[in-house]
């Protein structure tokens, strides 16, 4: 079951990237990882999409293994 959403960004345009949808933050953040989001200073990772912007290229994954 869905409970929580997760957005990658692009941090100089705030533009999402990757929405993310898991369980907890915990299959999020590992999802991002697995995924090469996490740990670089190009991205970042938002529970909310508050002023953030999806575009036409905004990918939507599940965090399900």
């Amino acid at each position: 079951m869905i409970k929580m959403t997760g957005y990658i960004y692009n941090v100089e345009t705030n533009e999402i990237v990757v929405i993310i949808e898991g369980e907890d933050n915990a299959s999020i953040e590992d999802k991002a990882n697995d995924m090469g989001y996490m740990g670089v200073d190009e991205y970042g990772l938002a529970y909310s999409d508050n002023e953030l912007v999806e575009t036409n290229n905004t990918e939507t994954v599940s965090a399900k293994k």
